[in-house]
């Protein structure tokens, strides 16, 4: 889709006249989220997704992961090193300052 002729309520354009200009910087009005519904393994994460899941977290635009089992759901959040950042929705965990370098992992 060519953002320059995307409707005026969804994209704020800034589309430039000629293709030797510079790329033009588009700023969204309109948030999306995408859900993709998958299944990872069949009782417990299959390793063979871990490179996957790591590279997609790295986005810049990804909100995290949430899955799991029933009575068992975890949000992933990040990673650090070869650690996932989860959260468990249903129990209340302490704050990490996460601005820091590194930060224990530990519960």
């Amino acid at each position: 889709m060519d953002l320059c002729a995307a409707p005026s309520n969804l994209i704020k354009k800034n589309c430039l006249s000629s293709p030797h200009e510079s790329i033009p910087t588009n700023h969204w009005l309109t948030s999306l989220l995408i859900l993709v519904p998958l299944r990872l393994g069949l009782n417990e994460l299959d390793l063979i997704y871990e490179p996957y899941l790591k590279e997609a977290l790295k986005l810049s635009q990804t909100v995290g992961i949430i899955g799991g089992s029933p009575r068992h759901a975890v949000y992933i959040l990040g990673f650090q090193d070869e650690s996932f950042i989860d959260l468990d929705p249903h129990f209340s965990q302490t704050t990490v300052n996460v601005l820091e370098d590194t930060f224990d992992l530990s519960v």
